[in-house]
Formats: structure tokens, C-alpha cells, sequence
């Protein structure tokens, strides 16, 4: 231990007229927390182990149970293929880092089809550098599949939760990652999503009943062969945020439908994910806010800002909607964003790009051919016997996105369907405004009744149509999905980390081929963020979507 001397000089007079110089006791100085790093491995030992190198831990449980919660400590999982990290309910003092010794090279995948991971009244825990995928329980047929837990990963009343630089894929049953019931001030950023189980209600990510949450960085998309499934266009959005845990509570008299009005989920940030290759339903959109039929705003203070969406899935006629019903072949998508029953959402500085609205309804005339960057809704149905319905959607904005059809469909027609699709009595108020908007050289369609639709690219006074300049080949043989090569140790397209994959995205698809491009210096500032999608600081003159163009 380190000690200070203090030394004090007295003069003092003795009999021999001497001076004698005395000293204080040494006072020992306030030790410093010293920082540990435990490490895990398949051949280590929970009973002999100490959780050095040498002689590791055997698995993530124990080792979080046993790291002192105070200190900001350091675990690190050898690599190679471990179960599940079981159920950790530890509360750190201070945040601690659970790392994959080499990113992606340490996989979490339980035998049995358990979650790979749940977390459960957690708190101050960062995991980083996984390899986190769903495994199905086979039965006694040694051919259907189905999990005895639902969720690849699930982060459930927690609080200081971050997942950064993983990989999470193929659930089996139902979503990839629930993050849900409470959990307060959790960032999801930096990861790959794909491959949710392929039903209605399952998604990549379902924020439930969460406060104060980020999901940033990003990249979510569906490949089902690429795991060696079979191809399916059933799954429901990438991502939903709703308050249906609230229904439960309301149900179950818990909690009353009064003291429920202000628990919606809140301040919530998707920002700076890239979106693509859609696999899934005819009603669903890339991103849901609210979904069930409860009579209070189910997502509060949400802003969706600086991404990149993709749409390079497959045109669909309204023939081929009655051909999915024999084959499932055509794969349509009901939109980019949906809204059902939330207030004060703003969509800000995103890019769509693609053959955008692939969906058909009756709504519009069922002519085949319409659809919407952002579908307006609302649920009814009934809460503890007696009919409930969403608010009307309350306080939306819709500014300084980029809404382009960059090529014609194979039918030689533009895709720009409605801007916003729904019944004006499902908004109580909103605005589209400052975005540029571009259909292939084509004119906009405004749906078959402008009057009473919520909100059309009409209404933008300040809107800018022409081509944004964007890469037109949006084939599957341009647009790679980064799936992980446990192999190769490379993702689909030779990126070596998950930001690699992001970057060059954003680059090839997010990215205006020429400073000329009508967004350059057109975003209204008084709505846009002070970095974009790659982090780089906006200047003065501010650039529309999500890209800030830098000098070519």
C-alpha cells in the first residue's frame, strides 16, 4: 500500500537550546478500486475454478454471480460455443463488461432451445462481441422444430442494459430480442438482427413497456436460407414498440386503467440503423409504434431519425397477392413506419430508397399498386370485456427524409405510393414538411381520396421533387445481407466487423452519387439532428435524409 509522509518542523527550545524537527504519523492513502478481469471458457471449472486465465470459470451465470458488483470488473468469454448464460438477475454497483474474448467468435446457443440469454431485474451490464442465435428443440420426429422458451435473448425489467457489436439471430419461437416490462435507460447499438420466427406477432426486436431507450447503429433485415431455413415472407416488422404489458396488468387488476394513462412506453431513439431485405407480411412495416387496442398512447417522445431503409424486395401485382395465397411467393411489405395509437413521434432525416410499397388492401381501390412511407391507424377491440380503442395518433412530424423510387418495377411503372395512408380521424395532428420526394421520373400518387387521407406529400409546402441522386440497382445480387460465417469468420459480403458491414451500406445505398443531388444544403435545420447516420457533424448547411454529403 502506498503511504505519504508529512513532515512539520517545530522549533522548540530544550536545554540545550537545540532545535528538534518532529514528524507526523504516515497516513495511508485511499486505495484505488483495482479493476479484474474473470474469464470463462468450456473447459473451466464453477467448483475449481478461480476465474483467472489460467484456471476459468466454466460458465457466464457463475461468473456474473461471483464478480464483486462493485469496481467495474471485466468478464471474457473464451472462445468456442457456450449454452445459455442462464438467468441473471445480478444488480452491479458499477457497469461491468461481459465480452467475447474475439468478436463473434464466442457463440451463445442453448442445445435445448432456451434463450441464450435472460436477463431479469439486471442492472449495469454491457455484452459485447457475441454470437447470439436461437437453436430449435426438435421433436420426437426428428423434423419439426419448436422452443421451449420464446425469445433468442430477453432483457426483462432491467435497468443500464447495453447489447453492443453482437450478433442475434434465427429465433423459433417468436422475437429475437425482447427488451421489455419496465427496463429503463437500455441501448441496443451496433448489432446485426435477422431471422425472426417467420409468424404474425414476432419481430426482431420488441421494445414492450420500456423508458428511456436507444437502438442505434443497427443493421436488421431477414435471410432465411442463409441460416438454412426455408424462405418465408410470414414474419411480422423488424421492429415494434407498444405498451401491451400494460393490457396484462390492466387485465390481470394489477392496475387500473387510470393509473395506466401515463405508463406508455417513452423516450425512445431509433437512430442511425440501416433497414433492408424484407421477408415478411403484407400488413407489416419495417417499424411498428403501438399495436394494441388500449384507449392511451402506447408510445410517448419517440424519435426515428438518420436511418438508411432499403427496399429491394420483390414487386408484387395484386395477381400475385392471390398467387401468395397458393405459393407463398410474392413478398410485399404494408410500408416503412406504422403508427397505431402514440403521440409526439418525429421522423426526421431518413432515406428510403426502393421499390417503396409493395402492399395490397381493399383500402385505396385494391388497385395493387399503393402504399405509404407511414401507415396512420388505430385499434379497437375489447379490455376486460368493454370495447377500447386507441387515441386518434397526436403530434407527428414528418420532415427532411429522403422518399425515393430511384428505378421503375418490372411493370415499367413508379412505386412512390401515399406518403401517410390512413383516415384523417386517426390523426389529431401532424406535418409533412421540407422532404424530397422522387418516383422514377414518374408523378406521385396521392391515393384515391386525398381529402380523406391523414397526410399526403401535397401538404409538404416546402416539399422538393426530384431524383436524389441514389445507387438505382437495388437487386439481390447488389444489396448483400451481412449474415455471420462461423466458417470463414466473415460476414456475407467479406466485411469483418458488423460497422464495416453498416458503413459500406450507407455508402453504396444512403449516399447521393453527386454533390449535385436537390437534398445538398436543403434540410430545414430547425428539425434535424447534428450528426448523421455515419456520425459526422452536420455543418451549417444542412443536407435532407440521412447522409450529410461530404465533398466528392
Amino acid at each position: 500500500m502506498k503511504t505519504t509522509t508529512f513532515v512539520s518542523f517545530s522549533l522548540l527550545m530544550c536545554m540545550g537550546g537545540c532545535v528538534v524537527i518532529t514528524e507526523t504519523p504516515e497516513v495511508p492513502e485511499t486505495p484505488e478500486e483495482s479493476h479484474a478481469v474473470y474469464y470463462v471458457a468450456t473447459g473451466g471449472s464453477d467448483t475449481a475454478g478461480d476465474g483467472s486465465e489460467a484456471n476459468p470459470w466454466q460458465t457466464v451465470r457463475y461468473a456474473m454471480e461471483h464478480t464483486p458488483i462493485e469496481g467495474g470488473h471485466e468478464i471474457v468469454v473464451k472462445t468456442g460455443v457456450h449454452p445459455s448464460i442462464g438467468y441473471i438477475t445480478t444488480q452491479f454497483e458499477t457497469p461491468v463488461l461481459l465480452r467475447a474474448e474475439t468478436p463473434y467468435k464466442t457463440t451463445l446457443q442453448d442445445p435445448k432451445g432456451h434463450r441464450a440469454g435472460y436477463l431479469y431485474g439486471a442492472k449495469n451490464i454491457t455484452i459485447s462481441g457475441f454470437n447470439i442465435a436461437g437453436n430449435p428443440h426438435w421433436n420426437d420426429d426428428g423434423k419439426s422444430a419448436w422452443n421451449q422458451n420464446a425469445y433468442v435473448f430477453q432483457i426483462d425489467k432491467c435497468e443500464n442494459i447495453v447489447l453492443e457489436n453482437n450478433i442475434l439471430h434465427d429465433s423459433y419461437n417468436n422475437d429475437v430480442l425482447k427488451l421489455n416490462n419496465y427496463s429503463y435507460n437500455c441501448e441496443v447499438r451496433g448489432n446485426i438482427f435477422y431471422n425472426q420466427q417467420p409468424a404474425p406477432g414476432h419481430q426482431l426486436i420488441d421494445a414492450n413497456q420500456v423508458y428511456k431507450c436507444v437502438i442505434e447503429d443497427n443493421i436488421f433485415f431477414n435471410n432465411y436460407p442463409a441460416s438454412g431455413r426455408e424462405q418465408s415472407i410470414n414474419a411480422s416488422g423488424f421492429i415494434v414498440v407498444k405498451s401491451s404489458v400494460l393490457r396484462m396488468q390492466i387485465e390481470s387488476g394489477e392496475i387500473t386503467l387510470a393509473e395506466a394513462m401515463d405508463k406508455g412506453s417513452s423516450r425512445i431513439s431509433i437512430a442511425c440503423n440501416v433497414f433492408l431485405n424484407w421477408f415478411g407480411r403484407t400488413d407489416q412495416p419495417m417499424i411498428l409504434l403501438g399495436e394494441d387496442a388500449l384507449p392511451l398512447y402506447e408510445v410517448n417522445n419517440c424519435m426515428v431519425e438518420n436511418n438508411l431503409f432499403i427496399h429491394n424486395e420483390v414487386y408484387a401485382t395484386k395477381e400475385e397477392n392471390l398467387q401468395y395465397e397458393k405459393d407463398h411467393t410474392a413478398n410485399r411489405i404494408g410500408g416503412t413506419w406504422a403508427i397505431k395509437g402514440v403521440n409526439n413521434v418525429n421522423f426526421r432525416a431518413n432515406t428510403i430508397t426502393g421499390f417503396i410499397q409493395h402492399g395490397w388492401h381493399s383500402y385505396n381501390n385494391g388497385d395493387g399498386h399503393f402504399g405509404y412511407a407511414l401507415r396512420v391507424a388505430i385499434e379497437s377491440a375489447n379490455l376486460n370485456g368493454s370495447p377500447a380503442t386507441n387515441p386518434a395518433n397526436k403530434d407527428i412530424t414528418i420532415s427532411n427524409n429522403i422518399f425515393s423510387v430511384p428505378v421503375k418495377s418490372v411493370r415499367g411503372e413508379g412505386q412512390l405510393g401515399i406518403i401517410v395512408g390512413g383516415r384523417k380521424d386517426w390523426l389529431e395532428s401532424g406535418k409533412i414538411d421540407n422532404n424530397v420526394y422522387y418516383n422514377c421520373g414518374m408523378p406521385l400518387r396521392e391515393g384515391s381520396s386525398a381529402a380523406s387521407d391523414a397526410l399526403t406529400f401535397s401538404m409538404d409546402i416546402h416539399k422538393i421533387v426530384g431524383d436524389p441522386l441514389l445507387e438505382t440497382d437495388l437487386s439481390y445480387g447488389k444489396v448483400i445481407t451481412p449474415t455471420w460465417n462461423s466458417v470463414t469468420n466473415r460476414f456475407a459480403g467479406s466485411y469483418t466487423s458488423i460497422e464495416q458491414a453498416r458503413i459500406d451500406l450507407i455508402n453504396k445505398f444512403g449516399t447521393p452519387l453527386s454533390k449535385d443531388s436537390p437534398a445538398r444544403d436543403a434540410a430545414d435545420n430547425a428539425n434535424m439532428p447534428d450528426n448523421d447516420i455515419l456520425h459526422n457533424l452536420r455543418g451549417a448547411k444542412r443536407d435532407i435524409g440521412a447522409v450529410e454529403i461530404q465533398p466528392l
